[in-house]
């Protein structure tokens, strides 16, 4: 996940809805929005729990109302809700749209004081 100080909200990126097998179709849709990616179709996921591992090895939960997923817009496939054409899925993926990493936005980052290294970003209360 890269901490997005540019995003508003947390996204979840195509690829990890992917790993997570997430179903779309048992999501709400939020407002659609374009990004560095392109436009992607927008679906909610209510009452999440992220999870941060910390240095000592312990995990920090922190609840968030909600996320974003993204869908990517384009080619062969529809959205059923408002008809853009999504990539492709199977072997066809698009290799643009499963680059694209998870964002943290500023809904959570705010909640913390961040502090960073030339190689790590840290998130502390």
């Amino acid at each position: 996940m890269l901490v997005d100080s540019g995003a508003a909200t947390t996204v979840i990126s195509e690829r990890d809805a992917s790993l997570l097998e997430i179903d779309y179709t048992l999501l709400k849709r939020g407002e659609d929005f374009t990004g560095v990616g392109g436009s992607v179709c927008n679906y909610l996921l209510n009452d999440v729990s992220l999870s941060f591992k910390l240095e000592d090895e312990k995990f920090h939960i922190e609840k968030v109302e909600s996320v974003s997923l993204m869908r990517h817009k384009k080619y062969e496939e529809k959205c059923p809700e408002c008809g853009h054409e999504w990539i492709p899925r199977g072997e066809e993926k698009s290799a643009l749209a499963f680059m694209l990493p998870s964002l943290l936005g500023v809904s959570v980052i705010s909640r913390f004081k961040v502090r960073y290294t030339k190689t790590k970003i840290f998130l502390e209360r």
